[in-house]
């Protein structure tokens, strides 16, 4: 079976932010949560390289900036604490307010490579 990075990503914000984690926003929505989705990257056999869009979501501007930076490095130590996951980086962390919500939320670019 393949390894599941959103499923393991998800769970590792969960743990580290205690906060929910999941790949949709949740119908009722709890003051500070994340989702984790995958935008792109490659795979070759035995080897996953995908790109995840990982948003963070607060009550305010500041609220969601700072779990934006705690998130950060949960994900990067995603290499030492998940055996499939080989290495991993942050491309950026950036403002990504939500229109549709009126809800502050950051936006993460995360990197990795995975094994089955």
């Amino acid at each position: 079976m393949s390894f599941d990075v959103i499923a393991a990503t998800c769970a590792a914000l969960k743990k580290g932010l205690g906060i929910p984690a999941s790949s949709t926003v949740p119908e009722k929505r709890p003051a500070r949560f994340a989702t984790v989705e995958r935008t792109g990257g490659g795979y070759a056999l035995g080897k996953d390289s995908p790109n995840l869009a990982v948003q963070v979501w607060a009550e305010t501007e500041a609220e969601a900036y700072a779990l934006a930076l705690m998130a950060r490095e949960v994900l990067l130590g995603m290499r030492d604490t998940c055996p499939s996951v080989c290495s991993c980086s942050i491309g950026g962390i950036y403002s990504f307010f939500d229109p549709a919500s009126g809800s502050p939320r950051y936006q993460l670019d995360f990197y990795a490579v995975t094994r089955p």
